[in-house]
């Protein structure tokens, strides 16, 4: 493999981190690539527009911005300066930079600290999202995987709008797919098919955060039972006569 030899920028990210600017930052550090290399001894460089351009990519228009940002937090300062030529005198834009102010520019934001953070909040979020996939149970196996329908419409075994469903399952949450799927692996212990709800009333009434009742079908029947003649006896219902002994 031939080596490259085209042209390469110097860069410092944690000037792009105090500007929230790449081309700030690029912009800065081939300037500072440039300090003490300049022929004027006073800190001033002269470097044209097409210069800047063919060293960092940047436009004529770009170039503006980021100079409108630099001279707003007192980095840049610009002049006009005369430079003899071969031809004739040319009144240029000459730059100067305060590289001191810059660093304590660096030090009050502690960009380097804020930038470890939200890293770490970063790293947050994606510990929660692998929790969330390492509680979900062998999705693998399934077509849907790693969101789980497939699996829990078996496991729920009620086949009673799959579409809909399916469609309403898309609108949850990882995390609310994880539940549904605890929930109904414990719900189908006690509770056997026809005791279960509509799995699409399951899933919009959140059905999977309630408590797991086991459903006895004789101790339901007995409620029934009790609470119809509680009804009959207070909202005048039909009552039964009571039972004489032949007097």
């Amino acid at each position: 493999m031939s080596k490259i030899t085209r042209k390469r920028v110097a860069y410092c990210p944690e000037y792009a981190k105090l500007f929230d600017s790449v081309e700030v930052a690029v912009f800065l550090s081939q300037f500072e690539y440039w300090e003490g290399k300049q022929a004027s001894s006073d800190g001033w460089i002269y470097k044209g527009q097409d210069d800047i351009y063919e060293e960092t990519g940047l436009k004529i228009k770009r170039q503006a911005k980021v100079r409108d940002v630099l001279r707003e937090n007192k980095v840049l300062f610009e002049k006009r300066k005369i430079v003899l030529s071969s031809k004739k005198p040319k009144n240029l834009l000459h730059y100067k930079f305060d590289w001191e102010h810059l660093e304590v520019l660096l030090e009050n934001h502690d960009v380097i600290k804020k930038y470890e953070k939200q890293l770490e909040n970063i790293k947050k979020q994606d510990g929660k999202k692998n929790d969330i996939q390492k509680q979900l149970p062998n999705l693998e196996n399934y077509e849907c995987a790693p969101n789980g329908f497939d699996e829990w419409w078996e496991i729920y075994d009620k086949s009673v709008a799959e579409e809909k469903c399916r469609e309403f399952w898309t609108t949850m949450s990882e995390e609310q797919h994880v539940k549904v799927l605890a929930h109904t692996q414990e719900l189908i212990k006690v509770r056997q098919k026809q005791y279960r709800a509509k799995p699409m009333a399951y899933l919009i009434e959140k059905q999977y955060l309630d408590e797991i009742i086991p459903y006895n079908t004789k101790t339901q029947r007995i409620k029934i039972t009790q609470n119809n003649d509680d009804y009959n006896g207070k909202f005048g219902g039909i009552k039964k006569k009571p039972v004489s002994n032949g007097v």
